[in-house]
């Protein structure tokens, strides 16, 4: 039982930490129109469907682990319920585009940075956000 409050605790906050680059950065981003919407959107590429998949999986977890179900076998079938069809098609696709981009994306985000001193103090004005939890934007990014 352990080991599963553990899982349901790790997808809690990989959840909590995409609502983060969602809400404390692209968000803001796209509004302030630092950068234009098509160029914020790409730096973090499925946000919002991942989003979806994962907040899907944990209520799938807390679910399974609630009076009648909660054992092992029912745990087994939310998590690979992640994978399959074509909900895993699209979280497949989505995590590989995540990773394939996230090389250039930090690239693309250190050059901007560099030469954009609105665009420096946006981003370190977010990282200072509480609830980044001392977190940088490339620390959020390396999560998927």
């Amino acid at each position: 039982q352990d080991l599963i409050n553990e899982l349901i605790h790790t997808e809690k906050t990989h959840v909590r930490k995409l609502k983060v680059m969602l809400y404390v950065f692209l968000r803001p981003l796209i509004n302030t129109q630092l950068l234009q919407r098509d160029k914020a959107v790409a730096m973090f590429p499925h946000l919002e469907e991942l989003i979806a998949i994962h907040c899907d999986l944990l209520g799938r977890l807390k679910d399974r682990c609630s009076p009648p179900h909660g054992h092992v076998a029912s745990i087994a079938g939310a998590v690979s319920g992640m994978f399959d069809g074509e909900c895993g098609e699209v979280f497949r696709a989505s995590a590989a585009d995540w990773v394939k981009l996230r090389q250039e994306n930090l690239t693309n985000l250190k050059q901007i940075r560099s030469k954009n001193t609105r665009f420096e103090k946006f981003i370190q004005t977010c990282e200072a956000n509480p609830v980044c939890h001392r977190l940088q934007l490339t620390d959020l990014t390396s999560i998927i």
